[in-house]
């Protein structure tokens, strides 16, 4: 059978099984099974167990459950609580006032614990009674959330990047180093489009009766989250310095969260076992996908099947960037129906080849599929940080909900824009540090 038939019959099988309601990870194991079985002779099936084991047995990988188990420190000990306390007093004096707290609360998140669903669920917990309590505009403030919050895969540590660095072999410093400035760009455009808003129509942030707190003690307030970038140099600084790999930098980010939440005296023993529970429960998803997603590619990759694709397409008589506009409209349209974890896991081993064959970056693509996994959170039906504030405000309806995330999806798609059309703004820096 020809690699364009085998090609059909998979993608075929993929979806039947995912519009059956069958869990991602066990349509990826399903689906993987029936190709060894079908395409492949009875001595290769047998390596099914083992395809099982060495897709998970990696150094890097072990750095996902560390940096999970940090950030569940940071949330369960309310840690997170207190960078939100620390800068809201200053940023109150802004135009925009607390939603501009959501976004830069958001940013020392991502920086912090590598997870957008966390950072939506520790900001909104914290932020979103205050704003009721203050009657900002509901759709607003719940999009400063969702943007604030999302920006927890871009900006280092990203989880989401530690699987791409895993699944091609990128340097994961080098894909670090090049999310801070498009997490800083997408920050700054949704503080900018904020301060536009509410300058335009200031009736969407009501006036606070209660009272401001002054400038010097807004100021000395701030100096409550240094722990907090004392942990984010100290992780993402031994990475950029050489003197520790991402796993070991994580390592050493767990013991500073235990230890700042010590000091503070906000460790306990149900603090550390919810923190280990919810990482287990984390890794296990994460690991299970992309187990599911190694073993059914690897058949494929065997066969020459992604190998003729990407030589079909790379010979095709467009432009490239009409290929790569493709890519990015297929992850947006599978950003509406799964998770961003599981279309990079499933799509990755056919559209990665593709992009190199097509001479484009492969840290620059590792930085804009973080952006598009971010713009598939933002989107109805199924985006997943749509549902964190779900579940956070129950009675809200989830009209009001999505058209606060459309304001910020506006511009994440800037952002990609901005990124699409300079890549060297994300590719610099980390070749230039780390080499490569």
């Amino acid at each position: 059978m020809d690699w364009q038939n085998i090609l059909f019959i998979t993608v075929g099988l993929l979806l039947v099984l995912l519009a059956s309601g069958m869990r991602i990870a066990w349509a990826l194991f399903t689906l993987g099974a029936i190709v060894l079985f079908s395409f492949m002779s009875a001595d290769q099936v047998l390596l099914l167990g083992f395809m099982a084991w060495i897709s998970t047995n990696s150094f890097l990988l072990c750095a996902i459950p560390l940096f999970v188990f940090m950030s569940q420190i940071i949330f369960q000990s309310g840690l997170a609580e207190r960078i939100y306390r620390s800068i809201t007093p200053v940023l109150d004096h802004f135009p925009g006032g607390l939603l501009h707290s959501n976004i830069v609360t958001g940013t020392f998140m991502a920086a912090a614990t590598g997870t957008a669903v966390a950072s939506i669920a520790t900001i909104g917990t914290v932020a979103l009674p205050e704003l009721e309590k203050r009657k900002y505009d509901r759709k607003l403030s719940l999009g400063t959330v969702l943007a604030g919050g999302s920006l927890g895969n871009l900006i280092p540590p990203s989880l989401l990047m530690i699987i791409y660095g895993a699944m091609t072999d990128v340097s994961v410093g080098q894909l670090f180093i090049a999310g801070i400035f498009p997490g800083l760009l997408l920050a700054s455009l949704y503080m900018g489009y904020t301060a536009v808003r509410v300058s335009l129509k200031p009736g969407l942030v009501s006036r606070w009766t209660g009272g401001y707190v002054p400038w010097s003690q807004s100021l000395r307030g701030l100096l409550n989250v240094w722990s907090i970038l004392l942990l984010i140099i100290l992780v993402l600084g031994s990475i950029y310095a050489g003197v520790a790999t991402p796993t070991e930098a994580a390592g050493v980010g767990c013991l500073g969260a235990i230890a700042i939440s010590a000091g503070y005296r906000q460790l306990n023993w149900r603090v550390v076992k919810q923190a280990a529970m919810k990482t287990v429960i984390t890794t296990g998803m994460i690991m299970l996908i992309f187990m599911g997603a190694k073993i059914m590619s690897t058949p494929l990759i065997n066969m020459g099947v992604f190998y003729q694709l990407t030589n079909y397409i790379a010979a095709l008589p467009v432009s490239p960037i009409y290929i790569l506009l493709a890519i990015y409209l297929m992850y947006l349209v599978l950003g509406c129906f799964m998770s961003g974890l599981a279309a990079i896991v499933i799509t990755l081993p056919i559209v990665y080849p593709i992009i190199i064959a097509l001479g484009f970056d492969p840290v620059w693509f590792g930085v804009v599929t973080v952006l598009l996994d971010e713009a598939g959170g933002l989107t109805p039906p199924v985006g997943m940080y749509l549902y964190v504030i779900q579940g956070l405000c129950p009675n809200v309806p989830f009209k009001d909900i999505v058209n606060g995330g459309m304001q910020y999806f506006t511009m994440l798609m800037l952002g990609l824009v901005i990124i699409t059309a300079a890549p060297p703004i994300s590719t610099f820096l980390p070749r230039l540090m780390i080499g490569g």
